[in-house]
């Protein structure tokens, strides 16, 4: 990889093959390539990711691999090695304990909290609820959007994420929650109630109260529960063209 006859195209062939090698001796070589500090950095990057997704064969030579990359704190190498943590877990089943205790242990012990929880994300791992959950409250609206993604794996969650979208303002966060909402094709009465509460609640930012209303109108059980909710919200100013277009047909029928 340091021959400087090749190019950066057939480097990058070269690790592509390494991870599709689908050998234990092909994981210790794009091992020993993320951590060659001579090496080029987007090559480094490249053995990063694909150590992670070598699937099956992986041992922890990839796990340590990534761990000692992280020790290069705030490089894009460290960034990159933690994110690809997570890719570890989901492709290596062998190595997802080990993964989801380490990302455990980072998430309680670190300030990369954002990224330790895209990691989590990716692992797709649905057993880390309890450390998860209290992310819900996280000020950052990010945090809280990936929490959400990663407790709507877990069934035992769902009242959390329930409670979550009554108080929610943020819109991509609302978005995400009511996207896990009815995957098993059941909508909680309840929270439809909620939910209408919510799309007229002036305290509520008007973008979010538009995603609820057009989540309550591909949801309502007809379009007589939602009429009244309509009226009061084309009452308000500050509705978007989008919105006052869905209202006028809705209650044109």
């Amino acid at each position: 990889m340091l021959d400087n006859s090749l190019s950066d195209k057939e480097k990058s062939v070269l690790i592509l093959a390494l991870e599709q090698s689908g050998t234990q001796e092909g994981e210790w070589i794009l091992s020993q390539l993320i951590s060659d500090n001579e090496l080029e950095e987007t090559h480094r990057l490249r053995s990063t990711i694909s150590i992670a997704r070598m699937g099956d064969v992986n041992t922890l030579v990839a796990f340590r691999s990534l761990q000692d990359a992280m020790k290069e704190k705030g490089s894009l190498l460290a960034n990159t090695a933690l994110i690809n943590m997570g890719v570890l877990g989901k492709r290596a089943p062998s190595l997802s304990n080990q993964v989801d205790e380490f990302l455990v242990e980072k998430l309680q012990s670190d300030s990369e909290t954002y990224r330790t929880l895209i990691a989590i994300n990716n692992s797709t791992t649905a057993n880390l609820s309890e450390q998860i959950s209290p992310f819900l409250n996280s000020a950052s609206s990010s945090e809280r959007e990936l929490a959400v993604s990663i407790l709507s794996r877990d069934s035992s969650s769902a009242p959390l994420l329930n409670e979550a979208l009554k108080k929610e303002t943020n819109p991509s966060v609302m978005q995400k929650l009511l996207s896990v909402q009815g995957k098993d094709g059941y909508i909680n009465q309840e929270l439809m109630i909620d939910l209408q509460q919510r799309a007229v609640d002036k305290a509520t930012p008007m973008v979010t109260r538009e995603i609820i209303f057009g989540f309550l109108l591909n949801h309502a059980s007809s379009s007589f529960e939602i009429r009244e909710v309509a009226r009061d919200i084309q009452k308000q100013r500050s509705v978007s063209d989008a919105m006052e277009k869905k209202i006028s047909d809705l209650l044109a029928h």
